[in-house]
């Protein structure tokens, strides 16, 4: 299977979920994990960056009428269709990460058991899928005999005070998703530098997944099932809404900025932000086209939903 570790572990905790089992989710190891990823991604920015830095403003223009046509229809999609309560319906329609939604949400008054439903029903369906999906296209295979080979000691340095510098150093500024932010900013600045060319040990990429499949895997626990069939059949309708509008920017990115279609599949699909960069990483398709999306999606979905918010329902009944 592709991304073994990660559809395998998530799928072995969903199963135990459903069969009535209480997982305790990882906690801080997977903010740990999400560093070891930060530092992976970070190393896909090397000084070819700036050789490509007009084609990818071209494809990054076409995030921010993204977000608003995402936000837009799934407002509409949960207000009327799913009769949920406005800030309920509006935050789960944002395609930003699990947890800051959730907790912008809560400061509006949302309703926290569908709106969690809700974004870990696209998350969950999203990372199972796309690896499928880019296997069949592309003919992905995976290697069983590839070597557990490890950098250099001053290299493995390195990338372990950008994983743990970078990490507390966001943190200490209140970035969003300091975990991942901070560790591939860091990890970018040195790689572009061409201080390093190491990248994370693959036996780091793999427990990472391992950890990342177990922390999805958990995200039903302690949902009651009465609301959990109800709120899943309107997740996965408004995930086909989502993959047209997707499938719209792909062409989009594809025909005017000349983007990779797979790469543009990732980078515009409406999933978390640490699983589809790892996804990126673990099949080899573009990291740094990628990353930048989804650190740009982060950052106008932080910064514009709580002011677009006010506005949609000051204007809109």
């Amino acid at each position: 299977m592709p991304l073994a570790w990660l559809l395998g572990a998530m799928t072995i905790c969903l199963i135990a979920t459903f069969a009535g089992m209480k997982l305790s989710k990882p906690g801080a190891i997977t903010l740990a994990m999400r560093a070891i990823l930060g530092v992976a991604v970070g190393s896909a920015f090397t000084p070819e960056l700036n050789e490509r830095l007009i084609g990818l403003s071209f494809s990054l223009a076409f995030l921010l009428p993204y977000c608003l046509i995402t936000a837009l229809c799934g407002y509409y999609f949960f207000k009327k269709i799913g009769r949920f309560d406005r800030p309920t319906a509006f935050y789960s329609a944002m395609p930003g990460g699990f947890q800051d939604m959730v907790a912008f949400g809560e400061e509006a008054g949302a309703k926290l058991q569908p709106l969690a439903l809700v974004h870990a029903t696209r998350i969950i369906i999203l990372v199972f899928t796309l690896p499928f999906l880019v296997s069949w296209i592309e003919g992905f295979s995976v290697d069983r005999n590839a070597p557990y080979t490890w950098p250099a000691h001053q290299d493995l340095a390195i990338l372990f005070a950008c994983g743990a510098g970078g990490w507390f150093i966001a943190k200490m500024l209140r970035i969003s998703g300091a975990a991942i932010v901070g560790p591939m900013i860091a990890s970018g600045i040195v790689h572009y530098l061409g201080i390093t060319e190491a990248t994370a040990p693959r036996l780091f990429m793999e427990l990472a997944q391992l950890i990342i499949g177990v922390h999805i895997g958990c995200q039903y626990q302690g949902m009651k099932l009465k609301e959990m069939g109800y709120v899943m059949a309107l997740s996965l309708a408004y995930l086909c809404v989502l993959g047209i509008i997707t499938v719209f920017f792909v062409f989009c990115a594809s025909f005017f900025a000349t983007a990779d279609p797979i790469a543009a599949l990732l980078a515009f699909s409406p999933g978390g932000q640490a699983e589809m960069n790892l996804i990126a990483f673990a099949m080899d398709i573009d990291m740094t086209y990628v990353a930048l999306h989804h650190l740009i999606r982060m950052v106008i979905v932080i910064v514009g939903a709580q002011v677009m918010f006010k506005l949609l329902t000051s204007f809109i009944k």
